[in-house]
């Protein structure tokens, strides 16, 4: 089994690659009412747009084939201070007959370069609390700050983020505020 990681800028993913990462991403959160054709769909959609976010993802590949992947964006947050342009991370998600290789890890790691690189000061994610450790382990660090969407006209108030944890990374951020999140935008 030869497995590679590789760094891909969404504008440039065959769409072989949007079909297998849609595979993957739908085998860790199947919808209800949807369809894995239709998560394709969208997928190349947005690949479209990625541009302007700076889009990319991490992805290992087994013989040729995606198995693992995160997606990262730049995303503009609002805090007491200003403005912050974070590292967001998303889509972190690993075939089932591929865990527990460090694949997940891997992608994680390759996408977080993009702030150990200097690019943005700190990334932010959401995730389980299952999960909170496999990110612990990787220096990131739960926070606990108060987050709203306030471009969310129906509950400008209510809290973004649908998963219990909300993390950072690096963990010990000295530019991360302490004081209420605006995400300006729906959670990732």
């Amino acid at each position: 089994m030869k497995h590679t990681l590789e760094i891909v800028d969404a504008i440039g993913l065959h769409p072989s690659d949007v079909r297998a990462i849609a595979a993957i991403s739908w085998q860790a959160w199947p919808v209800a009412g949807s369809s894995l054709d239709e998560r394709i769909e969208a997928m190349l959609r947005d690949q479209h747009d990625s541009r302007e976010i700076r889009t990319q993802f991490a992805l290992v590949r087994v013989d040729g084939e995606p198995v693992a992947s995160a997606k990262t964006f730049a995303r503009e947050i609002r805090t007491e201070a200003g403005a912050l342009t974070v590292l967001a991370l998303a889509g972190v998600a690993c075939l089932e007959s591929h865990r527990g290789c460090g694949f997940g890890r891997a992608v994680v790691n390759a996408s977080l370069d993009r702030v150990r690189g200097g690019t943005f000061e700190v990334s932010l994610f959401q995730t389980t609390t299952p999960v909170r450790p496999f990110y612990e382990n990787l220096d990131c660090a739960a926070v606990r700050n108060p987050t709203v969407n306030t471009l969310n006209t129906a509950a400008p108030d209510a809290r973004a983020w649908w998963d219990p944890e909300v993390m950072i990374f690096p963990g010990d951020s000295p530019t991360w505020p302490s004081g209420p999140i605006d995400l300006r935008g729906p959670a990732w």
